[in-house]
């Protein structure tokens, strides 16, 4: 009898296409986001304020 499958071999994956999709994907975002915040007439400062620390006594 001829089988079409062969159990002896081990199968190969590849994940080339998977990563490079995903890079160029995270690419593709990052051009975007550079592109329209270059366009983007609106210009925010952004102040972050942290809370003051006070000394604590360490035991």
């Amino acid at each position: 009898m001829n089988h079409k499958h062969s159990y002896d071999k081990p199968r190969r994956s590849s994940t080339e296409l998977p990563i490079g999709l995903m890079l160029l994907a995270i690419l593709g975002i990052a051009a975007y986001l550079f592109v329209a915040g270059a366009f983007s007439g609106e210009r925010n400062n952004v102040a972050v304020y942290l809370p003051k620390t006070t000394a604590s006594d360490p035991r």
